[in-house]
């Protein structure tokens, strides 16, 4: 049996500037969970990450405070789904309906995953005209990955991959064998640097060992390490 840690990137920008890249409390977040991991003596056969500059950010920050024993492997199949694009299609094709995606007004969190599950419903059903890449295209080598990670399960190996929350939560419906329809149930809940952790068998059903922990946060008790974005 593999451990399998997925780990989602430290905060990121500003939506509406340039998003990809870590806020200064992204790295530090970043930081504290390298602090976690050696001190909890977590070392890890394998570490991936994705291709996105808030990805690397994130392994660099981890870095500082956690030795890697060995090189990263970047794959894009860890890269996010591309909500900048799937979110100004959908308010363009179905303006009626679209919530305002404007991070520089006063939108929650939680409406702007309402809207976000929405354009993704819309994407997975092809029904957003001319986006790239389709549904299909997208996840294809995301559950790939996994299928190779859960192939190459052996006994006591760790691998940690920093991903983002779309994708993180693709692999979880997947390895969980939900409709693809229910990942929006963790994409709304997914911290920044939270860590999930699934126990893959290649002769058995995948097991989800951890969800959404930020436990390398909550002992600082600073309710302003805990976001969302």
């Amino acid at each position: 049996m593999t451990v399998l840690y997925l780990v989602r990137h430290g905060q990121a920008g500003e939506l509406t500037g340039h998003y990809d890249t870590l806020s200064d409390r992204g790295w530090r977040q970043s930081e504290l969970l390298g602090e976690h991991m050696r001190a909890c003596d977590r070392r890890f056969d394998e570490i991936w990450c994705g291709t996105l500059q808030r990805h690397r950010l994130t392994l660099d920050a981890f870095h500082q405070t956690y030795p890697l024993p060995h090189k990263a492997w970047h794959d894009p199949a860890l890269d996010e789904i591309p909500f900048e694009a799937l979110l100004a299609q959908y308010q363009a094709q179905f303006p009626e309906h679209a919530a305002r995606h404007d991070a520089g007004a006063d939108q929650s969190h939680a409406a702007f995953a309402n809207t976000l599950r929405h354009a993704i419903d819309l994407w997975r059903g092809d029904l957003l005209d001319g986006l790239e890449p389709t549904w299909v295209d997208y996840k294809t080598p995301v559950t790939r990955w996994l299928e190779g990670r859960t192939l190459a399960a052996t006994p006591g190996k760790h691998v940690l991959a920093i991903s983002s929350a779309g994708t993180i939560s693709l692999l979880l419906s997947a390895a969980l064998q939900l409709d693809d329809s229910q990942m929006h149930l963790f994409n709304a809940q997914l911290r920044n640097t939270a860590v999930t952790a699934l126990e893959l068998n290649p002769t058995g059903p995948v097991r989800l060992a951890l969800f959404n922990s930020v436990a390398h946060l909550d002992v600082h008790a600073q309710p302003a390490l805990i976001t969302s974005l």
